[in-house]
């Protein structure tokens, strides 16, 4: 085997001497992009009808759709422009909701994913509710002309309410000229409902020409239950893979405490009014007073005050990094020795911890190579799924038993509901999106889907510290009292000396 190698830069990892400067920073995002938050998608389909959409507007170069972020990064041609708003409108008339990225906070993009989350729930219980009882009737009484009317008037409502969006985005789909998963559902279940109600209104041509008057009610709305499940499940993941980015940007603090004048001269000083305001408030040349303890809300310079920073968040180091007059400090460390005035030099989307947390949040929207393999396997996947649908129930309706156009109807609606889930398509982008959020919760910063695939095939790993990895921060190992000392005697000393210090060894 070839030996491979990969150089790491860990964030909580290993210990060696301090740096006099803090970590680098980490950039801005590639100029020229343009990101899009996408509602509405539910497969491989959907992002393959997405990026369709986007390339085919005036001035787009590549259109990059994530259905685990629900995101769409599209990089223009080198000296056009596109209009936002004609990517946007693009998008809708593929039948889906977009908004420019920087137009939609995190807080609003988290409403509307509660908000799709729990309209998935209420048509779930709608689905159980009614399901059940048709289950029921089927198991014991499925024969009699009142249990087939009762299964009827109780799976409309689970077609015509809970699988309505089901249906809405394949008619869609269909007039733009494409099928995802939404078209499997609707021709499956449909097919099913259609039938089974066709029974139920005329049983006797039914009888009469021998295909009998057994109905599907139960399979249309279980297929729906176990899809309706699938998607919950699916909405849920997407939105607890999103904590690690959240991790990142809770380390700033909320408010700031602010001096309202300089001394005299145009120094700063400690002295001077304060005021407490909001982080997003502060600007840059604003003077900060940064208490013991207490997280740096911004980056900037340390205009008066000698201290010790914390900067294990950054640097992976356990201990405080010394800084006095003119050394600078970055948003999301922790001081931790004296009080000093800062000088903020970079604010909101511009800090360290910030430009940290779009590279996460890049890093989970961008796509591996085998995800790019999956979306285009997927985007033949509906096509080809009803092809063999169709070939299976003609096999089956010209040399099948009897009653040959039952167990067609019942071949061609198992092909289509079996293929529904669609798996290939979400488990990549989920995969990446949980792998990378992982890495953030651990100190290890992973910069996109094609490192976290090749980092399966490593056999060798260097890391650029001094030789010894350790958890990032000191614990005592062993006790050792002089002689004649009693060591719990010592430890309580020991204690009660340390018990009100803030240094790292305390």
């Amino acid at each position: 085997m070839p030996r491979q190698t990969m150089h790491l830069t860990a964030t909580g990892g290993a210990t060696a001497a301090p740096p006099a400067k803090p970590a680098a920073d980490p950039g801005p995002a590639r100029e020229g992009d343009v990101v899009l938050t996408v509602h509405g998608m539910t497969c491989a389909g959907c992002v393959a009808t997405v990026e369709r959409a986007l390339r085919g507007e005036a001035g787009v170069a590549s259109a990059e759709v994530n259905l685990a972020t629900e995101e769409a990064r599209v990089r223009v041609v080198p000296g056009t422009k596109p209009s936002v708003a004609a990517l946007v409108s693009a998008v809708e008339r593929a039948g889906y909701r977009a908004a420019p990225r920087a137009s939609t906070s995190s807080s609003e993009r988290e409403k509307v994913r509660l908000a799709e989350e729990r309209a998935l729930r209420g048509r779930l219980l709608l689905s159980v509710a009614l399901g059940v009882p048709i289950m029921v009737v089927h198991l014991f009484v499925h024969d009699q002309d009142r249990a087939r009317w009762l299964a009827l008037l109780l799976a409309t409502p689970v077609q015509w309410i809970a699988a309505w969006p089901f249906h809405a985005r394949a008619v869609k789909a269909l007039r733009h000229r494409t099928a995802d998963m939404n078209t499997l559902i609707t021709l499956g279940t449909f097919s099913a409902y259609l039938y089974s109600a066709a029974v139920t209104l005329a049983p006797g041509r039914f009888r009469a020409s021998g295909l009998g008057t057994h109905v599907y009610f139960d399979t249309a709305v279980m297929i729906l239950v176990f899809i309706l499940l699938g998607r919950l499940l699916e909405s849920r993941a997407r939105r607890r893979t999103g904590d690690a980015l959240k991790a990142l940007l809770t380390r700033r603090p909320p408010t700031a405490r602010r001096l309202t004048a300089e001394a005299a001269g145009g120094e700063p000083g400690f002295d001077a009014p304060r005021e407490s305001v909001p982080v997003e408030s502060v600007a840059r040349g604003d003077l900060l007073e940064i208490l013991p303890g207490e997280v740096i809300p911004v980056d900037g310079l340390i205009a008066e005050g000698r201290t010790e920073v914390d900067e294990s968040m950054l640097t992976g180091e356990p201990f405080p990094v010394a800084r006095e007059p003119g050394d600078p400090v970055a948003a999301g460390t922790v001081n931790r020795i004296a009080p000093f005035i800062l000088r903020a030099t970079r604010v909101g989307a511009e800090t360290t911890l910030a430009r940290i947390a779009r590279l996460v949040e890049e890093a989970q929207g961008g796509k591996a190579p085998m995800q790019e393999l999956a979306d285009r396997v997927a985007a033949r996947f509906v096509p080809a799924v009803i092809a063999i649908a169709i070939a299976a129930a003609a096999i089956w309706l010209f040399v099948g038993p009897e009653p040959r156009a039952r167990y067609a109807l019942t071949v061609f609606v198992s092909v289509l509901i079996v293929a529904c889930p669609c798996a290939m398509g979400l488990a990549t982008p989920t995969a990446i999106l949980a792998g990378t959020g992982a890495g953030a919760r651990r100190g290890i910063l992973i910069r996109g889907g094609e490192a976290l695939e090749r980092a399966g095939s490593l056999t060798t790993v260097v890391f650029d510290k001094t030789g010894t990895l350790t958890r990032g921060e000191p614990v005592v190992e062993s006790l050792a009292a002089a002689p004649g000392i009693d060591p719990a005697r010592m430890l309580a000393a020991a204690a009660a000396v340390e018990a009100g210090s803030e240094h790292p060894l305390a």
